[in-house]
């Protein structure tokens, strides 16, 4: 089996992947294919039989009643309780599986394919959020997929549906593109002589993180072609609303506007819009009214004291005493497209994170990057990257700000200095335009 020599997360060194564990034997099989040395076949087969166990026995195979799923993570002693349920790995290695089950006259390759598909359409609906606006990475524990994996997904089903012709993947392919479409559209912006159509590179799950891709809109006025491409994403002198959207003149409304993602000279398609709307422009922001709790222990137009010394349960090791909060009684309506938006300057970074509550008594959380010290903060909110988010309902009751001390063992200050409501890629990018200097933050990129 090819192991990796390293630890991975919580995982140590030794552990081994669906992943390269199919890709590596079919490299290996149409390397004899084209070299007819027989010592890649061999090497393909063995490799083969042995990744075709169980991960308890070192290979990659769960099987069970409903089907078989292909791990992207295993260990020695990894037990059925531990695999996470990755869909994305699972595809790379079905994908591979039936390409070898195509070229290798082996019964147990065949079933080994089929079974993985049963176990694929078994388990399918598992990864579509209980309120079906979205999908999940893994289920155990469930992770929303971060938008780039849910192209990889439509990408991966695609390919399977093409070259199995089940129509099955051709539907989980439809599936993912219309959730990328519902949140992603293109809209219209009417000028005296011109139209735009706007696109916002940021929106569910997680605004704080863009989709690494680029892409391309081609609109059709009247039977002119009309093409513009959005690659800006991480270009840090460019205006953030040249980075974060996208915009595109046009003469006349369009008939029909295609999104595709581009990759050098690869385009990739993802959805034909033919009705636009022109929602309003300007957004709204809300009154800046906090209520203060644990280590934040005062709130003042805008200001909030944070002291780390102070304890709820005194000589107790309690997480409630390693946190402030602050209450933003919100009241508004919230849909899975609205992206609240704060920003927030504190004296220190300071790690961050965040319930939802609405008027019925749900909640939901999420974790947030870690805010920077003495910069002005943008904080982009979606309802879908919330945990249990498909429990709520449309009205955001209340927002809670979780402000983690652990690490500080001084006084400090943090300034609110606005909450705003964006509904649209339009007021998204009117937003971006009116706070050109502030601190954009993503996993990946940090701006001075």
């Amino acid at each position: 089996m090819w192991r990796y020599g390293y630890p991975f997360h919580s995982i140590d060194s030794g552990w081994w992947s669906g992943m390269d564990g199919l890709q590596a034997p079919l490299t290996l099989y149409m390397a004899w294919e084209i070299t007819k040395k027989q010592k890649y076949r061999d090497v393909a087969i063995a490799s083969l039989k042995l990744v075709l166990d169980s991960p308890e026995n070192g290979g990659v195979v769960w099987r069970n009643d409903k089907g078989c799923w292909m791990s992207e993570y295993s260990w020695p002693s990894i037990k059925p309780s531990e695999e996470y349920g990755v869909l994305n790995g699972h595809l790379y290695a079905v994908h591979a599986l039936y390409i070898l089950s195509q070229r290798i006259n082996l019964p147990e390759v065949t079933q080994a394919y089929e079974c993985a598909l049963e176990g694929t359409k078994s388990t399918s609906s598992d990864y579509h959020r209980g309120d079906q606006f979205w999908t999940y990475y893994q289920t155990k524990p469930f992770v929303i997929s971060p938008i780039n994996y849910l192209l990889f997904e439509v990408a991966e089903f695609d390919s399977l549906a093409k070259i199995t012709g089940e129509e099955f993947y051709a539907k989980e392919a439809a599936y993912r593109r219309g959730l990328f479409a519902r949140q992603y559209p293109v809209q219209i912006k009417s000028m005296s002589n011109k139209v735009s159509v706007v696109v916002s590179a940021i929106g569910a799950p997680h605004p704080y993180l863009p989709d690494g891709y680029a892409f391309e809109l081609q609109c059709s006025v009247n039977g002119e072609i009309i093409s513009g491409k959005h690659a800006s994403h991480y270009f840090t002198n460019l205006p953030l609303e040249e980075r974060l959207s996208f915009s595109m003149d046009l003469p006349q409304h369009p008939q029909e506007c295609i999104y595709s993602v581009i990759r050098g000279d690869f385009k990739f398609y993802l959805f034909t819009q033919r009705e636009f709307e022109e929602p309003e422009g300007s957004y709204e922001e809300f009154d800046i009214a906090a209520e203060p709790a644990l280590d934040a222990v005062a709130y003042s137009d805008g200001e909030v004291s944070i002291s780390p010394s102070f304890e709820s349960k005194p000589s107790e090791d309690f997480y409630l005493n390693q946190e402030g909060r602050l209450f933003f009684r919100l009241g508004t309506e919230w849909s899975t497209n609205t992206i609240l938006a704060l920003i927030v300057n504190p004296q220190k970074n300071t790690p961050i994170s965040f319930y939802a509550l609405d008027g019925a008594g749900e909640a939901a959380g999420r974790v947030y990057p870690e805010m920077k010290a003495n910069c002005d903060n943008v904080i982009l909110l979606n309802k879908i990257g919330f945990k249990n988010a498909e429990k709520l309902t449309n009205t955001l009751a209340t927002l809670v700000m979780r402000l983690h001390t652990k690490q500080e063992d001084e006084d400090y200050k943090i300034q609110i200095k606005s909450i705003s409501k964006l509904e649209n890629a339009i007021q998204t990018r009117l937003f971006l335009e009116k706070h050109p200097d502030v601190c954009y933050r993503s996993k990946t990129l940090i701006d001075d």
